[in-house]
């Protein structure tokens, strides 16, 4: 999955297809702590720490992507 959408523009084989992705080795993402991702001021520029442990899947880090996906999941909400 290397499409460049978000979540909610998948469809529901993609977002298994990821889900899939990342629960199993070597991803392995749902063993990750929860980062939050920092929220930056409109019009200023905004450094995102890399988390030491990473989500990569196919050779991509999903890091981010996945940390969003996982919060949403996990609390009920509507996928980002």
């Amino acid at each position: 999955m290397n499409t460049g959408k978000s979540w909610s523009q998948l469809n529901p084989e993609q977002q298994a297809q990821f889900v899939q992705d990342a629960f199993k080795p070597p991803a392995e993402c749902f063993e990750l702590p929860d980062i939050p991702r920092p929220k930056c001021s409109t019009g200023m520029a905004c450094r995102t720490p890399t988390p030491v442990a990473r989500c990569w899947i196919n050779g991509v880090d999903r890091t981010w992507f996945f940390m969003d996906v996982r919060r949403s999941l996990m609390n009920g909400a509507e996928a980002p």
